[in-house]
């Protein structure tokens, strides 16, 4: 997880953050509150209407393989395509998703199951697998949050290209100069 951060830094430094979030199976922080509130049957009828599959045999495939994620990888295999998408960007998958969960209202459902066919359209290889797992919060890539922040930490730290302290800063670190309070001096020594 830290080479992908690494390279994400070096290569797309403005695909960090939504690959943190992807990769934590998170949408947004904690305090937002952001859900995409997915249930499996509106996921099933996204996938059967993005790849022209009846529900019944999108649940009957579901039940041999035991992951929705699968079913859409092979769904997605199955299809020819007249030509090929668009490429997918961690990005547009993370502004999709929060887009879906911002959702309200009515016919939301509908939107909601649109966005999803629209991502599932433009997937390539083994991207519907993941799209789906991340739709049910069922990654299964065995990543805990506390390892994503890890790796985060980590590649930042070999991070040979970290960008320089804010313009306001006059001087680094190590030219900084320890200037103790006389409080805070006389609280070390009592």
């Amino acid at each position: 997880m830290t080479n992908v951060f690494r390279t994400v830094i070096a290569t797309t430094p403005g695909d960090l953050v939504a690959t943190v979030y992807l990769s934590a199976n998170k949408i947004a922080p904690p305090h937002e509150g952001l859900e995409l509130g997915i249930g499996d049957a509106t996921i099933i009828k996204a996938l059967a209407e993005a790849y022209g599959r009846k529900e019944a045999h999108v649940k009957n495939q579901l039940k041999e393989l035991g992951d929705l994620g699968l079913v859409a990888k092979a769904s997605r295999s199955s299809q020819m395509m007249m030509q090929k998408p668009k490429p997918l960007t961690v990005s547009k998958v993370l502004d999709t998703f929060r887009a879906i969960a911002k959702e309200a209202g009515k016919d939301s459902q509908d939107k909601k199951r649109n966005r999803i066919k629209g991502l599932l359209v433009a997937a390539t290889d083994c991207e519907p697998q993941y799209i789906i797992r991340l739709l049910q919060s069922k990654m299964r890539i065995g990543l805990a949050e506390q390892t994503v922040l890890v790796a985060l930490g980590q590649a930042a730290t070999y991070c040979e290209t970290l960008p320089g302290p804010p313009p306001e800063i006059q001087s680094s670190l190590e030219d900084a100069e320890f200037r103790p309070s006389p409080l805070r001096f006389q609280v070390l020594f009592t």
